[in-house]
């Protein structure tokens, strides 16, 4: 990964900031609730920060409540706000306050600094992308979530253009699907499109779950 402030494992390098580096530890120190989780427990360092599990970690507002979300990666999150799956936050500063009062881990305001730095740290540069991870194809579904909710064709038409044309793109990358499976999605999205710009938000809804349903099967 081209980023001086991470090492190949995930950890951040040694010439990373010595906030970064406490940080770390923060990242690592189990939460106080007695599970052993803790922050690396789903977004894993060793594995692009990525789990590949879906969680209900409060990041739905604006969406839907009590939405569970895959766990994003943290590469080169410096560079991709807002943050949250319903970008309520426009700095990592504030994603970090955010999950140290929903975990409740108690940490004072030199620690939340900490957290912040580190997640600047490791989120910095340009990465490899994770496998899988290219497109995030999954924001642009819960994107969708608020335009179909708001009946709004202008926002579809734009999540729809955008997300069409990233997956376009990912074909013939080492990470990306079949390009059958790659065609059923963007032939689902261009419906979903379609249906909005008669009005007909139910039927868009409706192809919205089978969009779902596509990227859960990966078909």
């Amino acid at each position: 990964p081209d980023n001086p402030l991470r090492a190949a494992d995930g950890r951040v390098a040694a010439r990373a900031p010595a906030a970064a580096q406490r940080g770390e530890t923060v990242f690592h120190r189990p939460f106080p609730d007695g599970t052993g989780r803790s922050c690396a427990t789903c977004h894993r360092p060793d594995n692009y920060f990525l789990d590949h599990l879906v969680h209900d970690v409060g990041t739905g507002r604006g969406i839907r409540e009590g939405r569970a979300f895959e766990t994003p990666t943290l590469l080169d999150a410096l560079a991709t706000p807002p943050y949250l799956h319903d970008g309520h936050f426009d700095t990592l500063g504030e994603t970090a306050d955010y999950f140290a009062d929903y975990f409740g881990l108690g940490l004072d305001d030199g620690e939340r600094a900490d957290l912040a730095a580190y997640l600047e740290a490791v989120g910095g540069g340009r990465s490899e992308a994770a496998p899988g991870d290219a497109v995030h194809v999954e924001t642009a579904a819960a994107l969708l979530d608020v335009a179909l909710e708001a009946d709004d064709w202008l926002l579809t038409r734009m999540v729809v253009l955008l997300a069409t044309t990233e997956l376009d793109d990912w074909r013939g990358d080492a990470t990306a699907p079949d390009g059958a499976v790659l065609d059923r999605w963007i032939s689902l999205l261009r419906r979903i499109e379609a249906r909005t710009k008669v009005e007909d938000f139910d039927a868009a809804r409706a192809t919205l779950v089978q969009f779902r349903a596509a990227l859960a099967g990966g078909s």
